[in-house]
């Protein structure tokens, strides 16, 4: 998939709470903006905003970063940014999250499929966005999906 850097960016929307309906964008970069995104190491304070926030669920940051709760919680505290590599793992999920949406229409929807074992992409997602090759091949799935394509 081939984009230019004055592409339009995409938002896909998500809903959550019991009873309660809200509305939270993930914002899906494209070429040269998406390059741009993950060059740059992200402030703490940013991505302990995302998840104050529900913009990123806990749990999926901590797999993405292959680390525990605890650990993400002493990543993320006090001031300065994130290690580069952690700052392209955020992008990535972001992105990740923003295709799941548009894909399935609903955040938990998603997160449910990450969790379910996949036969096509041999196991369940969830385990393989512990790697940026993995999430590729999740990303890839998601864009199948999204646009109605059988794998």
């Amino acid at each position: 998939m081939s984009t230019t850097t004055g592409e339009k960016k995409r938002t896909a929307a998500h809903t959550r709470g019991k009873g309660k309906k809200t509305k939270t964008k993930f914002e899906l970069r494209t070429g040269g903006d998406l390059l741009v995104a993950v060059s740059v190491s992200l402030p703490k304070k940013q991505v302990r905003d995302y998840l104050v926030q529900g913009r990123m669920p806990r749990a999926l940051l901590s797999t993405v970063l292959n680390i525990s709760s605890t650990k993400l919680s002493e990543r993320i505290s006090g001031s300065g940014n994130l290690l580069p590599a952690e700052s392209e793992r955020v992008v990535l999920t972001e992105q990740l999250l923003a295709r799941g949406t548009a894909a399935f229409g609903d955040l938990d929807v998603f997160m449910a499929w990450l969790k379910d074992e996949n036969v096509l992409l041999g196991e369940r997602p969830i385990e393989l966005i512990r790697s940026t090759t993995g999430m590729a091949l999740v990303l890839d799935e998601l864009i199948s999906i999204e646009h109605g394509i059988p794998a």
